[in-house]
């Protein structure tokens, strides 16, 4: 995971020079492969244990160093945030099969989303540097608040899905072209998310080509879920993803 010391110093009041922080990471378990200069920033790169996936954000990691040591103090934000009338109460059907495996599903309904509006320049920069690429304002806004908070969310186009979404286990030999546009054959203990006609997402891991929101897209469904993280255990390893 790859972070800017400027991102973390939006959380912490930081005194401390870059490799005292990287010690005191590495000595906590958290450990830093490099530290780079760019744009007169420090780039750090954290290697995480799959057991520390609370530290797999920048909020994560500044309230680790401030649980570390009292030096790095918590910053009071300040909520500067707009309003804007682009989502709609629009009714979707959602049919969970098995509330054990998909405990809390929700969404949001976008509408006329135009790709002219731009996410700040400083969002760009970190998402540059993080090694994520700029796909579209909404996609790019969810990519940054999965790195900044640790929620990772989806996007789908809304008028690319037919009828209603199911949340299942997907059929043996099951097909899914994914987002990098390879396709894969599923397993019977592969959790997808399909409409009424074809599987719209790996849960938890990958979306499907057939639902990317994309330069055209007008219309995005923005989904957020909890999945039972032991059913997606070593899922994508499997499939080589």
């Amino acid at each position: 995971m790859k972070i800017t010391r400027s991102w973390l110093e939006d959380y912490l009041d930081i005194s401390a020079k870059t490799e005292e922080i990287c010690h005191e990471l590495t000595m906590a378990g958290l450990e830093v492969d490099e530290v780079s200069k760019i744009d007169n920033d420090d780039l750090i790169d954290i290697d995480l244990t799959p057991n520390r996936s609370d530290c797999l954000s920048v909020y994560g990691i500044a309230r680790e160093l401030n649980i570390i040591n009292e030096k790095y103090k918590k910053k009071l934000r300040d909520d500067n945030s707009s309003s804007f009338n682009f989502c709609e109460n629009k009714k979707i059907n959602f049919i969970i099969n098995d509330r054990t495996v998909c405990p809390r599903y929700s969404y949001m309904y976008l509408k006329n989303i135009s790709t002219s509006y731009n996410i700040p320049e400083n969002i760009k920069i970190r998402l540059k540097h993080a090694g994520i690429n700029l796909i579209h304002p909404i996609v790019d806004i969810l990519n940054y608040v999965m790195l900044d908070f640790g929620q990772p969310m989806h996007a789908y186009d809304a008028d690319k899905i037919n009828g209603d979404i199911s949340i299942r286990f997907a059929k043996k030999d099951e097909m899914i072209k994914a987002l990098d546009g390879n396709e894969y054959k599923l397993s019977d203990e592969n959790i997808i998310i399909s409409d009424s006609n074809e599987i719209i997402s790996l849960a938890g891991i990958i979306g499907s080509e057939s639902s990317a929101v994309t330069s055209k897209t007008k219309n995005i469904i923005v989904e957020s879920a909890f999945f039972d993280p032991n059913l997606l255990a070593n899922k994508a390893r499997k499939l080589k993803l």
